[in-house]
């Protein structure tokens, strides 16, 4: 991880409670790991956009505040897989078209040197896309490799993920068949499971 110029950040709306962010940063100081955490009312694609544009560092991992890591080496193996070659890694999601699987904004590593040679896509949403849906779009279109967290389990299934699965609140990522993400989506109508959640990844790991 010291090899790699790089840094991590999460977004959150000001109208977000605190008790989130704070439960966020606990779990990642637990698995020893820097976070930037941002609180504001830019939109989402324009922070990220901002980000990207301004920033010294050759690698991004976006955060949303409600996600979270369950290991302790999440950023080794993302910034290991997108700089083998020039490619992004998300979470899987979709908005609409449902059909169009795209590496989500909740967690996403970029090469800042990808993203500028792409011509800096716009990360707002567009007539086919969601918050960094075109970032994938457009990836797909230049042939650039788009690597995946793929959902390994739902709380509660919420929406349709590409044409036979599915996601919603709370669901788990995994890579290589290891969970290694936690994202609770919509947790400004209910942070309770996100609370929970974070209390219980630190509790089991810490008694491992």
């Amino acid at each position: 991880m010291n090899n790699y110029n790089f840094e991590a950040i999460s977004y959150a709306f000001n109208s977000l409670p605190e008790i989130v962010l704070k439960k966020q940063k606990k779990v990642f100081n637990f698995f020893n790991l820097p976070l930037t955490q941002c609180v504001g009312n830019m939109l989402h694609g324009t922070f990220l956009e901002h980000i990207l544009k301004t920033t010294d560092k050759d690698y991004i991992i976006f955060f949303d505040a409600d996600c979270i890591p369950l290991i302790g080496n999440i950023y080794c193996l993302i910034l290991d897989e997108i700089s083998k070659e020039a490619s992004i890694i998300g979470i899987e999601q979709t908005g609409q078209p449902r059909y169009h699987i795209y590496a989500g904004p909740a967690c996403l590593g970029v090469p800042v040197k990808l993203y500028k040679e792409l011509g800096c896509p716009s990360l707002n949403q567009t007539f086919r896309s969601d918050t960094a849906e075109e970032l994938s779009w457009v990836c797909e279109e230049h042939a650039k490799k788009i690597k995946y967290f793929k959902v390994s389990h739902v709380e509660e299934p919420r929406w349709r993920l590409g044409y036979d699965r599915e996601f919603g609140i709370g669901t788990t990522y995994q890579y290589n068949n290891v969970d290694v993400l936690y994202h609770q989506f919509e947790s400004r109508f209910n942070v309770d499971p996100f609370l929970k959640k974070c209390d219980l990844v630190i509790q089991t790991i810490d008694t491992l």
